[in-house]
């Protein structure tokens, strides 16, 4: 008999790489989502898994439903990737960022409890949980220190999971995730952005990119291999928190150059919007990955340029996702 996997935010590019994993690996799949006549599922189309899905309308802020929902399903394990995810977003609407984001995870764990503690969950959490770090690399002994509504709810996830796990003996495990990305990704995020602005200035459909404050660095990773720690981390023996990251930092700036100079754009159609800039944007933040590389055997050694070039590339020849 097959395993039986969960995954909440199964429509966004996380849940879709870790599905296709999952399917490899002969789980069967629900994929959990508010609405499937409003669900856009082109993200598990371009994966070619769409069809190998077991789709699932549930309302996460409901216990009765998750309640429910895992009463019927009774999975071995319940991945959680959705929530509201954008920094940006997060400073427009903090009442609503902190509530789902709480609220949710605290309905999925209280079902685990009261209905089978064997179910293991994995919570995806966010760098953002740490705030301005004391030290570099970041690893999982950093103070939780959050300085926006964002990294806040996930802090709260971050507590739940401790809770949980050290009251009520459930396998609640979770990935500290660092900036990922893939051809999946929204347009919405910043390099998905950058490549697509830079591709419409090329295509002559555009004038000018305006973005924010390019002097900060961060610690970007490729979002396939991310999920494939997502899954080694409900292997364990025993449930923990695992930093996930490439382990080094790269200034927006190059990310920035290295795209207008793959497209052949001049650095005269960047131009520097001082509304876009946060007052409290963390200047430097990579982790260090050592815990899951020693104690379960992860290995990421992608070079993030090419992930880069394959964003270009799907961008500048198959249009968006």
């Amino acid at each position: 008999m097959n395993n039986i996997a969960i995954i909440t935010g199964i429509t966004g590019q996380d849940s879709a790489y870790l599905a296709k994993l999952l399917l490899k690996k002969n789980y069967k799949v629900y994929g959990v989502v508010r609405s499937i006549e409003s669900s856009d599922f082109t993200k598990l189309r371009y994966l070619n898994i769409y069809s190998n899905i077991n789709f699932v309308e549930v309302d996460l802020m409901s216990f009765n439903e998750v309640h429910e929902l895992l009463r019927k399903i009774r999975p071995n394990c319940l991945y959680n990737l959705a929530s509201q995810s954008s920094v940006g977003w997060s400073n427009l609407e903090p009442y609503d960022t902190y509530l789902f984001n709480s609220i949710s995870v605290l309905n999925m764990l209280e079902s685990i409890r009261k209905i089978d503690i064997k179910i293991k969950f994995f919570q995806a959490l966010s760098s953002e949980i740490f705030g301005i770090p004391d030290n570099l690399p970041i690893n999982e002994l950093e103070s939780i220190s959050p300085v926006n509504m964002y990294g806040a709810s996930k802090a709260s996830n971050y507590n739940l999971i401790k809770i949980y796990r050290d009251t009520y003996n459930i396998f609640a495990a979770s990935g500290i995730f660092f900036n990922h990305e893939s051809v999946l990704r929204t347009g919405d995020f910043f390099v998905k952005k950058v490549i697509k602005s830079a591709v419409e200035v090329k295509l002559g459909k555009k004038s000018k990119i305006q973005l924010g404050n390019l002097n900060i660095k961060r610690d970007f990773g490729s979002a396939s291999k991310y999920m494939e720690a997502a899954y080694i981390i409900l292997q364990a023996e025993d449930p923990d928190d695992f930093v996930i990251s490439s382990g080094k930092s790269i200034c927006l700036q190059d990310i920035v150059n290295y795209i207008f100079k793959k497209l052949d754009i001049s650095v005269e159609k960047l131009q520097i919007d001082n509304e876009l800039i946060r007052k409290n944007d963390v200047k430097n933040s990579y982790g260090a990955s050592d815990k899951i590389r020693s104690t379960l055997g992860w290995e990421y050694d992608t070079d993030f340029y090419n992930v880069l070039d394959d964003m270009i590339y799907f961008e500048l020849n198959k249009g968006k996702v």
